[in-house]
């Protein structure tokens, strides 16, 4: 999906144009990023469906590495895999040369590092994730989603206003079964275009959601970091998708309310907020 590239982008893949395993859908004019992913999706016609950005890199191997965990688990709905993040020079306004983490992610430790995340453990993480503790990564550059699956959720495309939030988040309650390894397969790019939980600048976050054409009011909202905004609006869709087997679990308003505090701290630390701003 070329979203309005005018970087030399169009003449890379018509390159590739001969291929017939490849499809390009061009956008003339920039679409937001759920516009651009649906755009994708609909022109994509494999049995999974794996999303990853210009600054993504598959590592590898990495098709025939997932085809072995895949026969492996018997073809599950999802797979999560892990990986390395890459943040490029510049990623951030404050940011100096180029950094890397390794892993990408550390699951929590009551989470299984190779094996089946079954429905308990699933209901157990979303309601982590409704406290706003992050007891996976809600990347869908790590994680395969069976089309199927994916298009038998309650928005059957993505959706606002993160795209692999709502989708993740949606499986967690809904997916049958689900792998998950540490095998690290992929790396994930982090650049100044990316909106990413890595970055911590305010000004770099408001620039990321402008080129995303991103949205995160709700009612009740606070402002500050938009990463917590954009989760209360996807948990309080899936909540509502799927009430009956959600009976039990509330998004943690006060664990909303302190996550933003200790943001708008960080922020002051900084040097990225005044105190005036704070108060």
């Amino acid at each position: 999906a070329d979203n309005a590239n005018d970087d030399g982008t169009p003449e890379i893949l018509e390159s590739f144009s001969a291929d017939p395993r490849l499809s390009v859908v061009r956008q003339e004019r920039p679409a937001s990023v759920v516009e651009n992913w649906n755009l994708a999706l609909r022109a994509a016609t494999g049995r999974y469906v794996l999303v990853i950005g210009d600054d993504d890199l598959l590592l590898p191997d990495y098709m025939e590495r997932v085809r072995a965990l895949l026969e492996r688990y018997e073809m599950p709905d999802c797979l999560s895999y892990n990986g390395y993040r890459y943040a490029f020079p510049g990623f951030a306004r404050s940011a100096t040369g180029s950094h890397y983490a390794d892993p990408f992610f550390t699951p929590h430790a009551w989470l299984p590092r190779e094996g089946m995340l079954d429905a308990e453990a699933r209901r157990r993480a979303f309601g982590d994730f409704c406290r706003f503790v992050m007891p996976l990564t809600l990347n869908m550059q790590v994680t395969l989603v069976k089309r199927a699956t994916l298009e038998g959720l309650a928005h059957p495309e993505f959706t606002a206003p993160f795209p692999d939030f709502y989708a993740l988040l949606a499986l967690l309650v809904s997916a049958e079964r689900w792998a998950i390894t540490d095998e690290q397969l992929i790396v994930v790019g982090v650049s100044a275009d990316s909106f990413s939980q890595s970055l911590s600048d305010d000004t770099d976050a408001k620039r990321g959601m402008s080129y995303l054409g991103v949205k995160t009011d709700f009612d009740g909202a606070l402002p500050g970091n938009d990463l917590f905004n954009g989760i209360y609006v996807c948990l309080a869709q899936v909540k509502s998708d799927y009430a009956s087997r959600l009976d039990g679990i509330e998004i943690d308003r006060a664990q909303y309310l302190l996550s933003q505090l200790l943001w708008w701290y960080a922020q002051v630390r900084l040097r990225a907020l005044p105190p005036s701003g704070l108060a």
